[in-house]
């Protein structure tokens, strides 16, 4: 662990081990670096609710490793609604975080615990809709 970002290595067969692993283990930790992608609290989306929408978010930190040049991005998975009254806690949805487009963690999404409300012309259209 260096810098808050930990790094597991397995090697089988080294003859040499403790100094194959330690070079292996600075050449890693001079190439990449601990990105902050989300920060807990931080929108990620918004979704449409009883009477207007939610924002979900991350519950914690997500830190992913990345070398200088790398790309990164994500993609979220989310339901079409989710319900204003669930536990604000229990996931609703999923965001994929990539590296150079491959999956490198995935964390779950979590509503905040406001509704934006809409108009009063939108929020009795939603109504109406859902009667």
């Amino acid at each position: 662990k260096r810098d808050g970002m930990q790094l597991i290595m397995v090697t089988l067969g080294c003859a040499d081990d403790f100094n194959s692993q330690k070079q292996w283990f600075d050449a890693a930790f001079d190439r990449y670096d601990p990105v902050t992608f989300l920060t807990a609290g931080d929108p990620v989306a918004r979704v449409p609710a009883a009477l207007g929408a939610v924002t979900v978010t991350t519950a914690q930190d997500v830190v992913v490793a990345a070398a200088v040049g790398e790309r990164l991005s994500m993609v979220v998975h989310l339901p079409a609604r989710v319900s204003f009254f669930s536990d604000p806690q229990t996931p609703v949805g999923t965001a994929e975080i990539q590296v150079n487009g491959q999956t490198v963690t995935t964390v779950a999404l979590v509503r905040t615990d406001t509704q934006q409300r809409g108009s009063f012309a939108e929020n009795l259209r939603i109504i109406a809709v859902n009667w």
